[in-house]
């Protein structure tokens, strides 16, 4: 019995790690060099990252996808906070890439939730999702202070493993300030067709409306009878 309970712990740890897909980040400023960091971790932060990586700005980014995310969640990379005391102004292009996402496969649709709070009125925000560096959804440019809450749904065929990722660029356009950063991305169930779609249901449709046709044209005639 304890050797049958070892190998189910184990067939269950291998099980997990075979589920886990893992955190990378990505930052560059005023489309300059990058810098990557792969954590190989399901969920990771850094930060508070220096003027060293990017000179204008200070850092703190999070990190979190499948194997550490219940379903039907696939990254968060939520606590995001940025600041800048520099004068002039500087953009900073921010990612959290979650790599080796599997068990999805198909037509699927996705639910990406930006957050923008607490943003300096002068700076302005842009985010996006994608898929396997094709775009699922856009918002912003989040401008004057803005807080705000945006949830966006895209179609995308899947073949796992795949890669998710959320991006923002942040401009402060001259002022020093803040803002305070999120997005969510997670799979959600197809839009249906219409019940009984398709040939058999347009059939069926069909013949139920001529025969509502056809009684109501009776029950007329026999009024006038």
């Amino acid at each position: 019995m304890r050797k049958l309970l070892l190998a189910s712990a184990a067939l269950a740890a291998m099980t997990v790690a075979a589920n886990a897909a893992t955190i990378t980040f990505i930052a560059s400023e005023d489309a300059g060099p990058a810098t990557t960091i792969n954590t190989g971790q399901s969920a990771a932060s850094v930060g508070p990252v220096t003027p060293a990586l990017t000179p204008d700005f200070t850092f703190i980014v999070t990190g979190s996808t499948q194997g550490f995310l219940p379903a039907p969640n696939l990254l968060n990379a939520n606590t995001i906070t940025v600041s800048s005391t520099t004068p002039g102004s500087h953009t900073l292009h921010l990612e959290v890439d979650a790599i080796g996402i599997v068990g999805i496969s198909g037509l699927q649709q996705f639910l990406s939730h930006f957050d923008v709070t607490g943003q300096t009125p002068a700076w302005s925000t842009s985010a996006f999702t994608d898929i396997n560096g094709t775009i699922l959804n856009s918002a912003g440019p989040f401008t004057g202070g803005t807080s705000a809450g945006v949830d966006l749904f895209a179609l995308a065929n899947t073949t796992s493993p795949f890669n998710l990722s959320a991006h923002w660029d942040i401009t402060t356009n001259g002022a020093a300030g803040n803002t305070n950063l999120g997005i969510n991305i997670s799979a959600q169930a197809v839009p249906g067709p219409l019940a009984g779609a398709g040939l058999p249901g347009l059939l069926t449709a069909g013949f139920t409306m001529l025969g509502l046709g056809w009684r109501r044209r009776r029950r007329r005639l026999a009024a006038t009878a």
